[in-house]
């Protein structure tokens, strides 16, 4: 793992290295990362109302994240709680629904909220939306997105060939990007009333929202905070989960964070893939400039992408397949040309899609060989 002080450590650039961050332990034989954490003084909070006690709820909100944890981890630093809210209530709330309590807040910041649509309050779970309308429910929030989705060829094929992976009462986690069709597919197919999907936000059941609102669900069963969320996850709670990658080595490890010059947040990656028994890693072959057709089934690749994917050494690691190896996990990376599966020896080529020449378009394009 990147973050190993071994390896990279947690700073992404000489001015942000700190060696005290993270350290390597041992605990009764076992390898583990021990993490110091900071010390937090100040919390700025957003909910939705506060009682005349200064109880704070989020009844117009998705999710509360952490609110509740963070409050308390700054005021045992004797730091400030600064919340701020749509409205002041006269009426206390019913203290199950209380998120925060008063008395952990020190002051309190009333602005008035922009006005919300119709799309965007059915994501607070206001009112009920049955299963059949999830997906109408979900194109309306796309359409009053200020990034509208684009169909994309290959993330079809790839979403529709990793949901097969998909089994009744499977716990599921779908990460954002090209993994985020698995849900589209899972509906065609009927799966997705069969399974439960959940986001690191803190929601299980229902169907996750795309783009800009993603970490919300729509039809959620229920919302608690992140930190129970990876509770289930870190404990190997999930039956299987959908992941992107930007890079993938003849070894089987991934880097998801680290860009040809640019370097983004990892969130729940490495807890999500660390204890999953399924994980299914969907990517396109190559990118910049790729171009597939698909047409009854026979896929076509008409241009190669400028930036390669399958790639000697991955620039970071953000899952071991050693790792996953020694745990007895199930890894597959699905691609919209192939499917590869993880071995002790490293990849294999499982699956070869109507259309594609194996020796041309897959075999002659990797920088290593791998097993058939």
């Amino acid at each position: 793992m990147f973050v190993d002080p071994r390896r990279e450590g947690p700073g992404i650039n000489r001015i942000s290295i700190d060696d005290s961050l993270v350290k390597h332990v041992e605990v009764d034989g076992d390898e583990f990362l021990y993490y110091k954490l900071p010390k937090i003084t100040i919390a700025l909070i957003k909910g939705t109302a506060a009682d005349r006690k200064g109880n704070i709820t989020f009844d117009d909100m998705f999710m509360s994240g952490d609110a509740l944890s963070i409050c308390q981890a700054v005021k045992a630093n004797r730091g400030k709680v600064i919340v701020q809210v749509d409205r002041l209530v006269d009426t206390p709330s019913r203290p199950r629904n209380a998120i925060i309590p008063g008395c952990l807040v020190d002051a309190i910041v009333v602005a008035e909220p922009e006005k919300r649509n119709e799309a965007y309050t059915a994501l607070t779970g206001s009112f009920e939306i049955p299963y059949k309308d999830w997906y109408t429910w979900s194109e309306k929030i796309e359409n009053v997105s200020t990034k509208p989705k684009k169909n994309s060829v290959t993330g079809n094929i790839i979403g529709k060939r990793a949901a097969q992976e998909l089994r009744v009462d499977d716990i599921v986690n779908i990460g954002i990007g090209i993994p985020e069709m698995v849900s589209r597919y899972a509906r065609k197919s009927g799966m997705l009333d069969m399974v439960t999907l959940t986001v690191e936000s803190g929601g299980i059941g229902g169907f996750p929202v795309s783009g800009e609102a993603f970490g919300a669900m729509i039809g959620a069963a229920s919302v608690y905070d992140m930190a129970n969320q990876f509770d289930l996850y870190d404990n190997g709670g999930l039956d299987i989960c959908f992941m992107g990658a930007l890079e993938v080595d003849k070894y089987g490890n991934i880097n998801a964070h680290r860009g040809p010059g640019a370097f983004a947040g990892i969130g729940g990656f490495a807890n999500i893939t660390a204890k999953t028994p399924t994980v299914v890693f969907c990517m396109t072959f190559d990118a910049k400039g790729l171009e597939v057709t698909q047409k009854k089934g026979v896929v076509t690749i008409q241009k190669e992408g400028e930036i390669a994917k399958f790639v000697e050494k991955v620039n970071s690691v953000s899952f071991s397949a050693k790792r996953a190896i020694e745990n007895g996990q199930k890894v597959l990376y699905v691609t919209e040309r192939c499917v590869f599966r993880l071995t002790p020896k490293g990849l294999k080529l499982i699956e070869v899609y109507p259309g594609v020449d194996m020796q041309k378009d897959i075999l002659d394009r990797l920088p290593f060989e791998v097993e058939i």
